[in-house]
């Protein structure tokens, strides 16, 4: 009876332990899809920074370039 009684006692404490060792593991999953999450949400934002950066450049190109063509525009008519 004594043996049963061990016997049962050693499969509580195993069942908490893997219980305990489970419950790690998840919380650890739950922080990496934290993570995971935090640097997606990240990179989209620098990737609308970014596409906003060159929309502004090619915005700013196109101004340049008309600017260019008003001054040549201008020397020919002088010449």
């Amino acid at each position: 009876m004594q043996d049963l009684e061990w016997l049962r006692e050693q499969h509580r404490t195993s069942l908490q332990a893997m219980v305990k060792d489970n419950e790690e593991h998840l919380q650890q999953l739950r922080q990496t899809e934290e993570l995971e999450v935090d640097a997606v949400t990240s990179a989209s934002s620098h990737t609308r920074s970014l596409n906003s950066i060159i929309e502004q450049m090619e915005k700013f190109s196109s101004k340049l370039h008309d600017l260019s063509h008003k001054v040549e525009a201008t020397h020919q008519t002088m010449d």
